[in-house]
Parts: C-alpha cells; sequence; structure tokens
C-alpha cells in the first residue's frame, strides 16, 4: 500500500496542520486502547468502508458483548483499529453528529479508501484558484487587445 499523506518541510504551516491531524489519530487510538472510544457502525461506500467509533465521552455507549468471547472479539476490533490509526494506515476523516452523540469517522486503504485528503492550508486552494483565473483573465484581455491592434 502506498502512504497517501504528503510530509512538508518542518519549518511549514502545513507540517504544523499535518501534525494536529497526527495527534487526532493518536489520540483516538489511545481512547480505544483505554476502553473510552469503540467502533459502532460501518458505512459501506462505492469507494469502500468507513468506521465510526463513539464512547461515554461522545454521549454514545460502549459495546459490550453478552458473552466473554463477543467482549473478547470487540476489544480485538479495537486494538486493532488503534494499531492501524497508530501506523498510519487508517486516518480520521470526519464527524457524524445524530440526536444522541457525536461519532468518528475513519477509513484508510486497509479499508479500501485510498485517496484520503492530503493535509492543506483551508486559504491555498482558494488563492491558488484565484491566481489562476486572474492570470486566464489577464491573459485573455492582452491576447484580445493585441488582437485589436492588430485589426487596426
Amino acid at each position: 500500500m502506498t502512504d497517501t499523506v504528503k510530509t512538508f518541510p518542518p519549518n511549514s504551516k502545513l507540517r504544523v496542520v499535518q501534525a494536529l491531524y497526527v495527534g487526532v489519530d493518536l489520540t483516538m487510538a489511545v481512547l480505544l486502547l483505554t476502553g473510552q472510544l469503540t467502533a459502532v457502525g460501518v458505512f459501506i461506500l462505492p469507494e469502500g468502508i468507513e468506521l465510526s467509533v463513539t464512547g461515554p465521552m461522545f454521549g454514545g455507549n460502549r459495546l459490550v458483548g453478552r458473552s466473554m468471547a463477543a467482549t473478547s472479539t470487540i476489544a480485538a476490533i479495537d486494538l486493532a483499529l488503534a494499531l492501524l490509526l497508530i501506523l498510519g494506515q487508517l486516518r480520521f476523516v470526519g464527524t457524524y453528529v445524530s440526536s444522541r452523540s457525536l461519532f468518528l469517522i475513519i477509513t484508510g486503504p486497509p479499508l479500501g479508501i485510498t485517496n484520503l485528503p492530503v493535509v492543506t492550508l483551508p486559504g491555498n486552494r482558494a488563492v491558488q484558484a484565484y491566481r489562476e483565473f486572474r492570470s486566464r483573465v489577464v491573459q485573455t484581455l492582452v491576447s484580445d487587445r493585441l488582437q485589436e491592434i492588430g485589426d487596426a
């Protein structure tokens, strides 16, 4: 599997944003390992699968099996998710809010979704789009003006 997270120079603002995302992933892993979060749902998309996790701290319930085997299976799933979050194979991608609780959504290449968003600053796309639009407008105006001068 290819690593979809782009790395940036150490002093870059993007490096700080990337560190925040990694921090959220590691925090979720710790909460999964301590039993504060547990996997409670699955979203099946055409691209792959997304998992939702929640727990008492977000208004949800901690899943507990009716037998020791079921409880052990739930703990093993939480352990596997935590390990994949620590290894960077799964990432936090968003939230889902219901009337009773908040769900954190995680996904990644092991679940079939390989085109995870790359860490960017919020304004970079807007600035890039504006610059591209401006250069095209200027290019069009200049070429139209040159054509007018050539026709005269």
